[in-house]
C-alpha cells in the first residue's frame, strides 16, 4: 500500500479501545461508594447486655463506698482530735495526781530515795511498777504520758496521723481511769511498801536488864539487827514496850550504822527507862513492838 512501509503492510490493524460503560446510578439506599448504608452501620445494642449494667453497677457503688469512706474517716479523725486532747489532759493529770499520793505513801513507808524514782534500778521505780500494775497501768505508759508535750488533738493527728491519734487517746483514757481507782485504793500500795522495808531486816530482842549502881540503876535492852536485802542500809528504828493489854510502857528510838547487805549489829535501847517503870519492863509478857522503821 502506497505510504506503508513493507514491515508494517502484514501487520494486523489494532483494534480500536472499547468505551469504558457508564457508571450505574447509585441504588437508593446505596452509598456513591459503593454498598448498603444498612450494611456498613449495624446498630448500637451493647446497652441492652448485663455485663454493661454490671459495670456500671460496680462503678456507682465503687465512687458511692468512696465517699462514704471518705466522710466515715472525716469524721473519725475528727472525732479523734476532740478525744485526744480531752483525754492526754486526763491522764496527764491523773499520772500528777497518783506521783503525789504515791510520794506520800512512799516516804511514810520508811523506804528511801523517792526522787530517783524515774531511775529503774532504784527501790522507789520498783515499788511504783509494782503498785500500778495491779491497776493495769504498764510503767511504759505511766512514763510516757509523765513526758508528754502533745495535748492539741490536730498536732497529734499532724505528727502520729489520726490511727495513732485514736490508739493513743483510748489508751490515755484507760489510764486515766485506772489511775484514779488506784489513788482511791493508795491504801493498797502503802501495804506493799510496808512489806517491802519489812522484808528488808530482821530484828531480835534480848531481855530487859537493871544493872545495879552505887547511886542510881541503869537499864538496857540488846537488840540485833540484821539487814536481809541486796544492798547496804542504815535504818531508824522506833520501838515501843507495851505489856499484856497492848499498853504503852516505854518507848525508844536508834539508828544502826550502815550494815551491808547480810550484815548483823548490835544496838542498846532502853537505856535511861524511869525506876518506876522497871517492874513493867520486866514482866514475862512484856512486848517490843517495831512502830516506825525508816533506811538511809
Amino acid at each position: 500500500m502506497e505510504g506503508t512501509s513493507v514491515l508494517a503492510q502484514n501487520k494486523k490493524p489494532k483494534a480500536e479501545k472499547k468505551a469504558a460503560p457508564a457508571a450505574k446510578a447509585p441504588k437508593e439506599g446505596e452509598s456513591v461508594l459503593g454498598g448498603s448504608k444498612s450494611a456498613d452501620k449495624k446498630p448500637i445494642t451493647f446497652y441492652k447486655k448485663a455485663w454493661f449494667w454490671i459495670i456500671i453497677a460496680v462503678v456507682v457503688l465503687g465512687i458511692a463506698g468512696l465517699i462514704v469512706w471518705l466522710v466515715i474517716q472525716s469524721n473519725i479523725t475528727a472525732e479523734a482530735i476532740e478525744k485526744y486532747g480531752k483525754n492526754a489532759k486526763a491522764a496527764s493529770t491523773a499520772v500528777d495526781e497518783y506521783e503525789s499520793a504515791y510520794a506520800s505513801v512512799y516516804s511514810d513507808s520508811g523506804l528511801s530515795s523517792y526522787y530517783h524514782y524515774k531511775n529503774d534500778d532504784t527501790r522507789a521505780s520498783k515499788m511504783l511498777t509494782e503498785c500500778i500494775k495491779d491497776y493495769d497501768v504498764d510503767r511504759e505508759t505511766f512514763d510516757n504520758i509523765n513526758d508528754l508535750v502533745i495535748f492539741d488533738g490536730e498536732r497529734a493527728v499532724e505528727e502520729f496521723g489520726s490511727g495513732k491519734t485514736r490508739e493513743l487517746s483510748e489508751k490515755f483514757e484507760k489510764a486515766a481511769e485506772n489511775l484514779k481507782k488506784a489513788k482511791a485504793e493508795i491504801s493498797k500500795c502503802e501495804e506493799k511498801l510496808k512489806k517491802a522495808i519489812e522484808d528488808d531486816y530482821d530484828i531480835e530482842f534480848g531481855k530487859f536488864n537493871i544493872i545495879k549502881g552505887r547511886y542510881w540503876d541503869d537499864s538496857e535492852l540488846k537488840v540485833t539487827v540484821k539487814n536481809t536485802s541486796d544492798t547496804s542500809i542504815k535504818f531508824y528504828f522506833k520501838i515501843e514496850a507495851r505489856d499484856a493489854d497492848d499498853k504503852l510502857i516505854d518507848s525508844d528510838a536508834f539508828y544502826t550504822k550502815t550494815l551491808d547487805a547480810g550484815a548483823s549489829g548490835e544496838y542498846t535501847i532502853f537505856d535511861y527507862v524511869a525506876s518506876s517503870k522497871y517492874e513493867k519492863m520486866s514482866a514475862e509478857d512484856v512486848k517490843y513492838v517495831v512502830v516506825k522503821v525508816e533506811e538511809n
